[in-house]
Parts: structure tokens; sequence; C-alpha cells
């Protein structure tokens, strides 16, 4: 059997699966049978190239969803901050990473929360800093 046959179909499925909602299946001798994808596998297809990187930067194409509220209470030790939770980008979804209390590098050392920041190549994020 040749190559062709079997890389032709399977470059061919891949094509199908990444630009439309179908799954192929390979039926030999270069056939296939397209068969349509359910909604939420269709998302999880769309998830796949929800971001890109361009200079190094991760841009993800969706908004972050709302930051979720965290009742964080008393500092546990003297001189601790509050640092915030955020969302991340897993590659595939953002995922909520919740707050820490942290001790400042240096005494008068303030921490600036991280952020999403919105660019044409869509959402970044900028990592907290000390200052």
């Amino acid at each position: 059997m040749s190559a062709q046959f079997i890389i032709r179909p399977l470059v061919l499925g891949l094509l199908a699966v990444g630009m439309s909602a179908c799954i192929v299946h390979p039926v030999g001798h270069g056939r296939a049978v397209v068969a349509p994808v359910p909604a939420v596998a269709g998302a999880i297809v769309a998830g796949a190239i929800a971001a890109s990187v361009v200079g190094g930067v991760t841009y993800v194409n969706t908004a972050p969803p709302t930051p979720v509220y965290e009742n964080y209470g008393y500092a546990p030790a003297p001189g601790m901050v509050w640092t915030p939770g955020y969302h991340y980008w897993d590659g595939r979804a953002y995922v909520w990473r919740g707050g820490v209390w942290a001790h400042p590098p240096r005494p008068g050392a303030v921490y600036t929360p991280g952020r999403w920041v919105r660019h044409s190549h869509g959402h970044h994020w900028v990592h907290g800093s000390w200052r």
C-alpha cells in the first residue's frame, strides 16, 4: 500500500476536523466518511485554536472570565500581603488560580496584581510584580 493512500486521507481528515464541525472516518482506499460533530465536541475543536503566539507572547482570542471573589480574611502573620487570584490560560481554557498570602521581598515593597490586557492579537497576561 502506497504512503499516499495513508497520508492523504489523514491530512484531509485533519483539515476537515479543524475547519468544520465534522469528523472524518477513513474507510480505506483513499475514501472517507464525514460525520457531523455534536456542539460540545465542536467547541472543543474550536478551543484548540483559541490562542496564538506572537513574538513569544500568548494571545487568547476570548476575554477572560470575571475574577472570582475571594474572602481572604486576615494576614496569617504580620507583614504578609495578599496577592489576589487570577485566571490563567492552560492552552485550552481559562483556569482560576486562587490568591495567596506572601512576604514582600523587601521592606516597603508594594504588590501590583497581574492583569489581562486587550491587544489587536487578542488578550494577553501581564504578570503581577513587586515594586
